[in-house]
């Protein structure tokens, strides 16, 4: 079995997470998916390990991490991008549940996101929530042929 989408690098986990692994391993779980939320997930996923599990990392900025200061996603993202142990673009998409206050700058992360998917042939992982009609209209402006990937988060019809 996999876990497809697992924070299970967030310190809020960190107390009972050899048990929680343990477990898993026991069940039959083999591989973990680990999306990135900003960029301190990105080093916080590299304390995770585990003798029986194959942990797979993805790197993203969380549209929920979106603010009027957006990073340069590319300087950020490139070098991981780069490299094998970085299996996807994640998560990334768009939020309106929390707030509506970023949805410019939401959207234009999500676009560099999407580029980069397709530059650096990953899937990606997309987070949609009350953004549908949003969502849809840039996940086809994008689609050349070469983007691929999972919504993970999706509350719609």
């Amino acid at each position: 079995m996999i876990d497809t989408h697992a924070h299970i690098y967030l310190p809020a986990f960190k107390k009972d997470l050899d048990h929680v692994l343990d477990k898993a391993s026991s069940a039959g779980v083999t591989d973990i998916c680990m999306p990135a939320i900003d960029a301190q997930s990105l080093n916080q996923m590299k304390s995770v390990s585990h003798p029986a599990i194959r942990f797979h990392k993805m790197a993203g900025l969380h549209p929920c991490e979106v603010n009027h200061r957006l990073p340069d996603l590319r300087s950020m993202l490139e070098p991981l991008l780069n490299e094998e142990e970085f299996i996807a673009v994640g998560e990334t998409g768009l939020d309106y549940y929390w707030s509506k206050d970023h949805i410019k700058e939401q959207k234009e992360s999500f676009e560099v996101q999407l580029e980069m998917a397709k530059a650096f042939q990953k899937p990606i992982v997309i987070h949609n929530r009350n953004s549908t009609e949003d969502m849809l209209a840039l996940v086809e402006k994008h689609q050349d042929g070469r983007l691929s990937g999972v919504w993970h988060c999706f509350n719609g019809t």
